[in-house]
């Protein structure tokens, strides 16, 4: 005796299976690629955010340190630290010695410590590549000097410029340009406060 099928039990063909599985290869291709695209657009996203970060970070610390300058050096060794050469040094009365603007009862004298920072470019190898990196050394006297990364990802064969207006060792206002590893440059600009 025959089986009879209902048309419930009928199920699916061949050609119907095969339509089925092109279209979802089709499907399947536009979303990876949608999200090899959304990953390569925030990998490129996280980047941007801390190249923006070091330029805010690094203007920061650049601006005050020149305000408080009584001398600002270009090239040479670094003050604070090794016997790396620094793109610039500059040199103040010590930090505490002077609080909101208000010079200390009494006045620091000129035995009185000073407070220096060396900007210096290195390099460094992340697996990524080389880059330069920004470093903000800091010191007062002879003290071991704090080191901070100030800006990363810079490019490692473009050499940074220095620019003091007017050229004497007691500018009104210094401008550090430095260049991105992806080409695009950015400046860092600090003037003295008047005396």
């Amino acid at each position: 005796m025959a089986a009879r099928l209902c048309g419930a039990d009928r199920g699916f063909t061949l050609i119907e299976l095969v339509i089925a599985v092109a279209i979802l290869g089709i499907v399947m291709s536009a979303i990876c690629a949608a999200m090899v695209t959304a990953l390569r657009a925030n990998q490129e996203t996280k980047v941007r955010l801390a190249q923006s970060g070091d330029v805010q970070f690094s203007s920061t610390w650049f601006a005050d340190d020149v305000a408080g300058a009584n001398a600002v050096t270009t090239g040479g060794s670094a003050i604070c630290g090794s016997t790396v050469t620094a793109l610039l040094n500059i040199t103040s009365i010590d930090i505490d010695t002077v609080v909101a603007g208000v010079p200390a009862t009494p006045p620091p004298t000129p035995e009185a410590p000073r407070r220096s920072v060396s900007y210096v470019l290195v390099t460094s190898n992340n697996g990524d590549g080389t880059f330069g990196q920004l470093e903000r050394r800091s010191c007062v006297g002879t003290a071991t000097p704090v080191v901070d990364r100030i800006a990363r990802r810079l490019s490692s064969t473009v050499t940074p410029t220095v620019t003091r207006i007017p050229d004497t060792s007691s500018p009104a206002t210094v401008t550090l340009t430095l260049t991105a590893d992806d080409g695009s440059t950015f400046t860092l600009t600090g003037s003295r406060r008047s005396s």
